[in-house]
């Protein structure tokens, strides 16, 4: 049976940039926020979300520190984490979980392996550049964007192409 990816919405774990400041659109901001807070909870959507999330916090607490790869890699930036959580809240809710690591520049990596020669692997580190490379069948992809407060659609992209 072929796998189902949605990949044409924003994940439910995303922060969704508004400007209203009316009182009503305070009020959908806290329903759309206990939405996420809900959906977090559930073994169906949550569960993976969960794990990344924790994945990505034990990268950071295990590179805190000058040389921890024993090469001379840089300490990872808290302001990275926070931007690589940032990214993680956009992925939507139907994505496999990633693999998490961190390269020895300090920039989180998100790599999906979905055959040998499926994979995609998605760096972002400081001030929001992302790098990605992605080998799907026999053709390769790679470049570099900057993320705000959406997914890329390069990477929603290869993403599809990925898993479709």
């Amino acid at each position: 049976m072929p796998m189902i990816l949605a990949t044409t919405i924003d994940g439910f774990f995303s922060p969704h940039t508004d400007r209203g400041v009316s009182s009503e659109a305070a009020v959908l901001r806290g329903q759309m926020k206990d939405i996420r807070n809900n959906l977090s909870e559930t073994e169906t959507l949550g569960k993976s979300y969960r794990e990344t999330r924790s994945a990505l916090i034990e990268c950071y607490r295990e590179r805190l520190s000058e040389n921890w790869d024993g090469y001379g890699a840089r300490p990872v930036a808290f302001a990275d984490l926070q931007t690589a959580m940032r990214f993680l809240d956009t992925l939507p809710t139907s994505m496999p979980r990633p693999e998490v690591s961190v390269d020895s520049d300090g920039e989180f990596a998100f790599e999906w392996y979905h055959g040998p020669r499926n994979v995609l692997s998605v760096s972002i580190g400081h001030l929001g550049r992302i790098s990605y490379a992605a080998h799907i069948g026999r053709k390769r992809y790679h470049g570099t964007e900057y993320f705000a407060d959406e997914l890329s659609p390069i990477i929603m992209e290869n993403l599809g192409k990925l898993f479709l």
